[in-house]
């Protein structure tokens, strides 16, 4: 049975599957089996991937509120600058011995 085939069965063979009772899956599940030459746990997973197509909500990507001002902002910006534009591991370092520069300007 070729590529084609096995999946318009599938497709033809999800629905029944997703409604029938516990016996009648189980007969379903054989059918199925001997007609693709499926395993047994791949056909149960290949059925189990079948949807009815809905879209997926597009994901929301959530935005955060700034915890610093422009004026704060420009200040760690100098001090990244003179100290060679380290990453921010280090810049967080480096701000600490710059404190006594911030405070006098």
């Amino acid at each position: 049975m070729d590529l084609r085939s096995r999946r318009s069965l599938l497709d033809a063979t999800w629905k029944r599957y997703r409604q029938a009772c516990k016996t009648a899956k189980t007969r379903i599940l054989n059918e199925f089996c001997n007609a693709t030459g499926y395993a047994r746990k791949y056909a149960i997973t290949r059925i189990g991937q079948v949807e009815e197509c809905p879209k997926p909500k597009p994901r929301v990507r959530r935005t955060r509120d700034r915890l610093y001002g422009p004026e704060i902002m420009k200040v760690v910006e100098k001090i990244w600058e003179e100290a060679g534009y380290p990453w921010s591991v280090r810049l967080k370092v480096i701000l600490a011995f710059w404190r006594p520069w911030i405070r006098k300007r």
